[in-house]
């Protein structure tokens, strides 16, 4: 692509980002409502608004980050002290429990459905167990249940998050190779919890020993979180979203750490982040794609 092909590109992906959620505010609609159509036919419309086009094969590892911060930020937001009593219970049984039905029922309804074979439909079961903050975020913004609902919900959607990337990716490669080996999964957790304490160590470094506050902290803490999951990334796929989130709780909730005072610029950039992902995303769907499985994937939802 030319450099105005790609800036035109960009400058629409964002514009209509942002768009389409203030046109969802004024609707009262959630925001995701407007975004996934306004990019599938963008993208439909125009080869220029692909995001695979306009940065090639860096887009997946850029919407990593992207949803590491996101993740970090959701974090943040999550408050141990209200998990009291049966909440916690809840949060535990929806995803130890939810994880496995949720991948079941969806792997064997994708074997009816859509006539996969039994490999892909376990890989899309994989997929979907994952709700994820991105989606639940908007919802329980637009929604606003009950104090005890949202927390339920903003903890499953936050930590389901990174373990269904992990799922995915190592049930992918145990599609190709042959056997799925539970210790790879805890490899997976262990990295990602290493790099959550080496985060939360220069964190700590960052904001309670050297004081930094307002813009240099928010910067401190945003390249610190870009940082530590990319190498966690570079040392194993997916696990910089393990480590982002455990860095985000241990923000919100060790006695080492004040109120943190970035939230504003972190919302500002997850609102945006969020309105380009979904237009992103569904920029790269064409309708060529849709048409032949669009009654099926509904009776799969």
């Amino acid at each position: 692509m030319t450099t105005d092909e790609i800036l035109t590109g960009v400058g629409l992906m964002v514009a209509l980002a942002v768009g389409s959620q203030i046109l969802a505010k004024m609707l009262r609609i959630p925001a995701i409502v407007v975004l996934l159509p306004v990019g599938f036919v963008a993208g439909a419309l125009s080869d220029e608004i692909d995001p695979t086009n306009i940065v090639g094969s860096a887009f997946g590892p850029l919407v990593s980050l992207a949803v590491a911060v996101i993740l970090f930020d959701s974090g943040v937001g999550l408050d141990v002290r209200r998990l009291t009593g049966g909440i916690r219970g809840v949060v535990t049984r929806l995803i130890v429990l939810g994880v496995p039905i949720t991948w079941a029922i969806v792997a064997l309804s994708a074997v009816s459905f859509l006539g996969m074979s039994s490999e892909a439909a376990v890989m899309l079961g994989a997929i979907v167990v994952v709700s994820g903050p991105t989606v639940v975020g908007p919802l329980l913004s637009f929604v606003r249940p009950s104090r005890r609902v949202q927390t339920v919900l903003a903890w499953e959607g936050s930590v389901i998050d990174p373990i269904g990337a992990i799922l995915g990716t190592l049930t992918f490669h145990a599609i190709v190779a042959g056997g799925y080996e539970v210790g790879q999964f805890l490899a997976s957790f262990a990295v990602g919890l290493a790099g959550g304490v080496v985060g939360t160590a220069v964190l700590w470094v960052l904001l309670r020993y050297l004081r930094l506050s307002g813009v240099l902290g928010t910067l401190g803490t945003f390249a610190t979180v870009i940082a530590v999951a990319a190498a966690c990334d570079i040392a194993r796929d997916d696990t910089g979203l393990i480590a982002a989130i455990l860095m985000g709780i241990a923000v919100a909730n060790l006695p080492a750490f004040d109120s943190p005072a970035h939230r504003p610029f972190f919302e500002t950039y997850v609102q945006l982040v969020i309105g380009v992902l979904f237009i992103s995303i569904s920029a790269t769907v064409t309708p060529e794609s849709v048409v032949d499985v669009l009654l099926p994937t509904l009776g799969l939802v």
